[in-house]
């Protein structure tokens, strides 16, 4: 079976309005369903420009010229907005501690949900459902300060 592509960059340059010169310059990338990236370089090389490309934070929320095409599920970034790609992608800060917003696990899976208003019996199964697909279906009642890093 032929994995899809979920992110992909195309001839892609931005460059803040802000700056000389642009952060990222003809980007070609493509990552499938499935696959694991690491970005990976020095400060000041564009991996969290690259990161806002994905998640949306630009074009909508940092300014700046963009050349090329940037898909997140096949939806172009710049055409759609930041609602509909927010229900594509996510995006997990360094100090992933400071994301948390629950008091649980389950609460925290249940966030995004109940912004949503999503019933309270679909909102149960689907903070389950989730849970159960990554093993983490038997700490929904733990803190999300006692998981390991990898959980």
């Amino acid at each position: 079976m032929e994995k899809k592509p979920v992110i992909t960059f195309e001839n892609f340059s931005f460059q803040y309005f802000s700056q000389a010169e642009p952060t990222l310059h003809d980007i070609n990338l493509t990552i499938y369903e499935g696959e694991k990236v690491l970005l990976v370089g020095p400060s000041g090389s564009g991996k969290s420009t690259l990161g806002h490309c994905i998640n949306g934070l630009i074009p909508f929320s940092y300014r700046g010229e963009m050349k090329g095409s940037v898909k997140v599920a096949g939806l172009e970034t710049r055409e759609g907005n930041l609602f509909e790609l927010s229900k594509k992608v996510g995006t997990v800060l360094q100090d992933s501690d400071g994301q948390f917003i629950g008091l649980t696990v389950g609460e925290d899976i249940a966030f995004s949900l109940e912004n949503d208003r999503v019933e309270e019996k679909e909102m149960k199964e689907t903070v389950q459902k989730v849970a159960d697909m990554v093993d983490m279906g038997k700490l929904l009642k733990s803190s999300p300060f006692e998981l390991s890093g990898g959980q």
